[in-house]
């Protein structure tokens, strides 16, 4: 299976984790641009700005299951596109299974396993 997954960061190191992160976007932008772009008065308040304004959006969990189902829609269409105008219901209808039927199969399929028969 592989080695286990490292352990989650505790709560002071994801705070540095975004202060580092913070910092480094900071040094893409000139200082007297980023200075003026958040009206701030040193690069420290610029570094504060970008984690709060742009780096703080990521703690809303509402927002951010907002954004895994729009990623996973997206996906999902991509990867099949008649799903666009049809619900998987009127396409499986379209093919010729209800879920009746399908329903009616499984349970079958399960009473034939307990008794033996497969």
């Amino acid at each position: 299976m592989g080695p286990p997954a490292p352990p989650a960061p505790t709560p002071e190191e994801q705070v540095l984790i975004r202060r580092k992160a913070a910092s480094d976007l900071v040094s893409l932008i000139p200082p007297r641009i980023a200075r003026n772009f958040f009206s701030a008065e040193d690069d420290e308040d610029v570094v504060d700005e970008v984690e709060e304004v742009i780096l703080g959006w990521t703690d809303d969990l509402d927002l951010n299951k907002y954004l895994v189902y729009g990623l996973l829609e997206t996906i999902i269409l991509k990867i099949c596109p008649e799903m666009m105008d049809k619900t998987p219901t009127e396409l499986l209808a379209e093919r010729g299974v209800t879920f009746a039927e399908t329903e009616a199969e499984d349970v079958d399929d399960v009473k034939s396993i307990e008794s033996g028969l497969i």
